[in-house]
């Protein structure tokens, strides 16, 4: 069993964000909800957590304000992964794996943080690298409020705080595999084709002229 947040913790690696791992089901910012209007064990709030030593099951409020939400990370598709590579002094010492640099935040709650993961394996287009995250032994260096510390390689920005990305405006057979290729032992991929095909509602002139519809 999941809440909200147990979902974007799960999922996040696969999904790009925005929609369900930004709104709950008001259309409310899940860190701009007013905590008094919240009720007890709505799932978009609470969290089931186990106690290790028990194995009790116990209910938390999430710490949205902390986490953040996972807004939309458009570089999931669209940033060329081929030209992807860890800096030296990074800490990474893997190859890049597109889904797991957004893990690596999203499964300690780092909701916010989610886009930075990729930005890690980024140089602009001088071949310089954006961006680092402090790490110890491995594991994140926080600061003294729970978060990662990144450190913004300046050099890596114009005189106007900009960079130019190696950008794809259709995505390549590498960032459509990082999320759809099966797993185990099957073959192919999944999401596409037929049973992923969107139908659309007919389309009828409201009473007040204007055009209405929804989506099935």
């Amino acid at each position: 069993d999941y809440g909200a947040a147990g979902w974007v913790k799960t999922c996040m690696d696969c999904h790009q964000g925005g929609g369900w791992a930004e709104l709950d089901r008001q259309g409310i910012r899940y860190d701009q909800k007013n905590k008094a209007d919240i009720a007890w064990g709505d799932g978009d709030y609470y969290e089931p957590v186990v106690n290790p030593e028990t194995g009790e099951r116990s209910l938390q409020l999430w710490d949205w304000q902390k986490s953040g939400v996972a807004e939309a990370d458009c570089l999931l598709c669209h940033i060329q992964f081929s030209k992807l590579r860890p800096s030296r002094d990074s800490g990474l010492n893997k190859a890049l794996e597109p889904r797991l640099a957004r893990k690596s935040f999203t499964e300690r709650g780092f909701f916010r943080q989610a886009a930075t993961g990729l930005l890690e394996y980024m140089k602009n287009t001088d071949g310089e690298y954006i961006v680092t995250t402090e790490r110890n032994n491995g594991d994140f260096a926080l600061n003294a409020k729970g978060l990662p510390v990144f450190n913004w390689r300046a050099e890596a920005f114009d005189d106007n705080g900009r960079i130019v990305m190696p950008m794809l405006r259709f995505p390549e057979n590498g960032n459509c595999m990082a999320c759809h290729f099966t797993s185990n032992s099957r073959r192919g991929f999944y999401g596409f084709g037929e049973d992923a095909k969107q139908t659309l509602a007919a389309f009828s002139e409201g009473g007040d002229g204007e055009t209405s519809g929804a989506g099935a």
